[in-house]
Formats: C-alpha cells, structure tokens, sequence
C-alpha cells in the first residue's frame, strides 16, 4: 500500500469561510451608549434660543450620531458642552474611536462635575482595564463603591476584552461573576455562551443559550449561536429549527439567510444550498460578501471548481477589496487547472492584506502539489509561518492551521531533497504541539523512504501513542474522525499490529465506502492475516475505480497466485504489461523498487509472500 507520506499528512488547501458563529459579542458600547440629559420642554419661540436649548439641541444630534455610527460627527456634537451629560457622551464618542486617553479624561471632568455619576465612573474604570492603566488596586477599590448593577457591567466589559484578546477561558469567568451580581444581564448569558461554545464546552453553551432565549425569546442572536452549538453537538434537525425561526423573526435579514444556507451546506443538504446560494448571491440588495465565500468554497468542496470560480469571479467584480473573495477564486482557478491565473489571483490576495498567510499558504500547495515546484512552495510556506492566520479562527484551530503548513513545509523540503531541512521542519512542529500525532508520523514516513527502519519504529510509536489518547478522549457516543481511523490503521499496520489495523479500515470503510486507498490497504492487511479471497474483493472494488494504481495491480496478481488461477495469472500479467509498457516490470524486486522510489510501503510479510510466489509461477 502507499506509505503515509508527507503530503497525504498535510492537510488540503482551506477555502476561506465567512465567519458563520454569530458571537453576539457586543461592543464596549453597550453601556457606553449616549444618553440625552433631562431638560425642560422648549420653548416655542423660533427667534432665539436660550443657551440651555442649544445644548440640549446640540446633545440630541449627538445621541442621533451616535446611534446611526457616526461618530465623529457625535464627538463634534458633543465638544464643548460643559455639563455632566456632555461630557459623559463626549467620552462614550472618543471610546468608540479609540482615544482612551480622551475619554478618560473626558469621563474624569463629569465625574468632577457629578462625583457620583455610576455611568462615567463604570465606563472609566473599563477603559483603564483595557489601557493597561491605573492601579489594580486602587481600580478595585473603585469598582467596590459602584452600584451591583454597575459592578457587573464592569465585569461584563472586562469580559469583553479578554474575549478580544482570545482569552475566552478568562472571558467565561468574567462573564460568570457578572450574572452572580446582576442575573437580569442579558448580554452576559449570551456572552457567556459564546465563550463556552469557543472553550468547545458545547453542552454548557447550550444550557446558556437556552436561558438566554427564554430572557429575550424574539432576539435572533440568541437562536443563531444555538443552531451553531446544536450543530456541534450533532443535532442539525433542531439546529435549522433555530435558524428557520430566527428567519422568520427577521425576514429580510440576508445575513441570516447566508447562515441557513451554510447550515444546509454543512448539514449534508447540498442541493438545498445550492438553490439558497444562487438565490442569495443574484440579489441587488446583498450588501455583504459572506454569500459569495460560502458559495464558492462549497462548490470546491464538492469538486465543481469551474462553478466555484464562477461564483469567486461574480464576487469579487462586486466587491473587489474582499481578501476572503480573491482567496476562493484563486483556489477554484488552481483546481481548475488555470494555474496562471490562480498564481496571480493569489498575489491579489496578498496586495489586499499582506499580513494575512492564507494566500501564501494556499499557493505553496499549488506550487507544491501541482506545478511541482517545490522551492517555490518552500519559500511561500516559510513565509506563511511568519504572518497572522484568520482572525475568525480560536485558538486551537489557528494552532491546526500552523500544523498544516509545518507539514507542508517538511514535505516541500523533502520533495527539494533538502532532507535534513525536512526533518528540522517536523521538529519544529513537534516542538510547538508535542501532543499531535503528525509530525511524529510523518517524520517515520521520512525515514521509512529514506530505508531506515530503525529510525522510522520509534516515531511510528509516538505517533500512535498521541493519536490513541486524541481517540480515547473522544466525547463518548461521537462518530470516530474517519482521517484518524485511517492513520490508526497504517499506524498499526506499520507497528506489527495487523488485526486491529484491519478492524480501523473496517470501520472507516462503513464511514467511507467508495474509498480506494482503504479498500488497497485493507486488502494488503488482509493478505497478511492469510485471508486473500475477502482481500481479492476489496482489490476489485478499488480496481473498478482507478485501474491504473500500480498498487492495486499487486494485490491482484498476489491474489491470483495465491489462488492458484493459472489462467487468472496468466491473464492479468497479459493486461500488466499492456497498461504499463515497460514502466512496472514484474518481477520480485518490484515492490522494493516502488518503496524506494514512489513512496510506497510492504510489510515484511508480503516481500516474502511476493517472491515466493513469482518464484513459483
């Protein structure tokens, strides 16, 4: 069978997703929101207006500003009003366009005015939190004299931070404090949802999302994080009920609409997604690219890349600066085969955000894995590494998609000849997971090319010993990844454990049935547990799909033998020599050869069976 080499380890090229998770985070703005101060009734008199009018007049537009996301225009509305009112919104403005600096000095001359203004006091120490500034004891203290109300807003904003920083750990037990002071907090529960949902504390999220929604039944925030969760946790019946409801609650809420598209996407309703999608992205009204990337990548996904390029190229004439938009198009040019086209469209890609990896990462697969330039996919990975990866993803799905372009580095170097690169490359990824299997795996497949079996044995064992504690920390009752039981069986295959490699290829097969390369490794598996007649059928199965796989063509020959069809043999040793020509020659030093120079493996076991049968014919 084919050796677990570098590129099979490393993963295929990512489509650029639209961020799906509806997060519900809001904006340290939800408690900084403008608020117009009391004042009397004015006047009638059009002829001239008293100077506590103007103002009021004046902190009106402001507010409006405010709320429309005009901020500039708030703060200059707000400027010069020296009242508490003012200059709480003209803080609230100043945060929203980042000076902290200015709205904390802002917020500091209404608490002078109005020393026991919660609001300001709240919005203060928030943003000294988030600055970095300000004594932590001397803030505590502060928070301490606030109102239970304000003290969990504090928290809750505190929350927020951490959540931008990625620390949703810290963020979950901000969240948690705040609605041990305040439960009425609505945003809290949601928020704090989302931070379980990311930790991948899916169940816990869920319990969250369902208090939140019995508190704010008709907000569609609420049903839209919980059908992200209800898919998580397998329930995607109950997951488009979410969505649909959500729909229904928002009819011409396009987002919402792309999102029940994605779920059909995801949930295996392919031609229901379809019809969706090309609904969605037809629509003169569609003011968001989320459609177009969604679309596109599934149609990678089901291998219709003359569409997905239709569907990419449709995008980005609309909106032309979507980096999302130029990566998926650049994707299904390069499937496509317009690899040209694809190079250029990637470099696109980076002129719109050079600090972005993905279009590096994706054009060194294309280099590597189909124009075969190996230097230059070196050269566009090593680059990857040192840039920022998708700022949607959380943090273990940022570390996944380093593992990948680790891999994909090692496997260019090696395809380089650079070997001893290679393998620096495999450490390195070792030594920022040591926990994944991969490297491990990929560094024995290395050496296993490189005929030193000695060396490959102890990391075959590390790398089974790593991915049987991923299989065994499983949630229980969840369907097995079928990538994992597929490296488990070679795994196992490769350490000597032939029986239960076999039972992971028989379990990956009832996942996966139309698989060719499980069907080959199962049949090799079977052979070696003296069983060629079942290992004869699966031959077939993947014969009858891709004839033209050396690999398969032993089994049957091995088969053939075994049998003792000397008519079979005859024939298939006929039809070897006419599909191949001269390239493969049958005789008892060809799979040695195929594992030196193609990147195949045997076990021990089937280089004796082999030449003890061609002798013998």
């Amino acid at each position: 069978p084919p050796l677990m080499l570098l590129a099979l380890l490393a993963f295929r090229r990512r489509a650029v997703l639209a961020a799906v998770l509806a997060v519900g985070l809001l904006p340290l703005a939800g408690n900084l929101q403008a608020q117009p101060r009391n004042t009397p009734a004015r006047e009638t008199s059009t002829l001239w207006q008293r100077a506590d009018q103007r103002e009021h007049e004046r902190i009106a537009e402001g507010v409006q500003a405010y709320r429309n996301g005009d901020f500039d225009t708030a703060r200059a509305r707000f400027e010069g009003i020296d009242s508490d009112a003012g200059l709480y919104n003209l803080g609230n403005a100043l945060a929203r366009q980042g000076d902290y600096d200015g709205a904390i000095a802002a917020y500091d001359r209404a608490l002078a005015r109005e020393p026991g203004n919660a609001k300001a006091l709240t919005n203060r120490l928030s943003l000294l939190g988030k600055a970095g500034k300000g004594d932590a004891a001397a803030v505590a203290t502060q928070a301490g004299s606030l109102p239970v109300e304000n003290q969990a807003q504090l928290l809750f904003n505190q929350g927020q931070a951490q959540t931008r920083a990625g620390q949703w750990q810290a963020a979950a037990d901000l969240f948690a404090q705040a609605l041990r002071l305040d439960p009425g907090l609505d945003t809290a529960w949601l928020n704090l949802g989302v931070a379980q949902a990311r930790l991948g504390q899916h169940q816990r999220a869920l319990d969250t999302f369902n208090d939140y929604i019995q508190r704010a039944p008709l907000k569609t925030l609420g049903l839209l994080n919980r059908a992200n969760v209800l898919h998580e946790l397998g329930d995607d019946p109950a997951a488009e009920q979410d969505l649909l409801r959500a729909a229904q609650l928002e009819p011409g809420n396009l987002d919402i609409q792309q999102r029940l598209a994605r779920h059909y996407s995801r949930s295996g309703q392919a031609d229901k997604a379809r019809q969706l999608y090309a609904q969605l992205v037809k629509l003169p009204g569609n003011l968001s690219p989320d459609a177009f990337i969604n679309y596109s990548a599934m149609l990678l996904q089901q291998g219709d890349t003359r569409e997905a390029a239709v569907v990419a190229g449709n995008g980005v004439a609309r909106f032309p600066d979507d980096y999302g938009l130029r990566v998926n198009l650049a994707n299904a040019l390069g499937d496509s085969g317009q690899h040209a086209q694809a190079v250029e469209a990637y470099h696109a890609a980076m002129r719109l955000q050079p600090k972005r990896l993905d279009a590096h990462f994706n054009l060194g697969n294309l280099y590597l894995q189909a124009l075969k330039q190996p230097r230059k996919a070196v050269q566009e990975y090593r680059t990857a590494l040192r840039l920022q990866g998708d700022p949607e993803l959380d943090a273990a799905a940022q570390r996944e998609q380093r593992m990948s372009i680790h891999l994909n580095l090692a496997s260019a170097l090696a395809d380089s000849g650079d070997v001893q690169a290679a393998r620096t490359a495999l450490q390195a990824a070792i030594d920022e997971a040591p926990e994944d299997y991969r490297p491990w795996f990929n560094r024995a497949g290395m050496a296993l090319s490189a005929g030193d079996a000695a060396a490959a044995t102890p990391d075959f064992q590390g790398a089974w010993t790593r991915l049987d504690a991923l299989q065994r920390a499983r949630t229980p009752g969840a369907q097995p990844d079928p990538d994992q039981l597929e490296h488990a069986g070679y795994l196992l295959f490769h350490l000597g454990r032939t029986g239960e490699a076999a039972l992971r290829m028989q379990q990956l097969l009832q996942a996966q049935p139309d698989n060719t390369n499980a069907q080959r490794n199962y049949g090799f598996m079977l052979l070696d547990l003296g069983r060629p007649q079942d290992a004869r059928q699966l031959f077939e199965q993947a014969f009858t799909r891709e004839p033209d796989e050396v690999d398969g063509w032993l089994g049957l020959l091995a088969c053939a033998m075994l049998d003792s069809d000397p008519a079979r043999l005859a024939r298939l040793k006929r039809q070897f020599e006419q599909r191949f020509d001269g390239r493969y020659r049958l005789n008892d030093a060809l799979p040695t050869q195929l594992m030196r120079n193609e990147g195949y493996w045997y076990s021990d076991r089937f280089l004796s069976l082999w030449r003890q049968l061609l002798a013998a014919a």
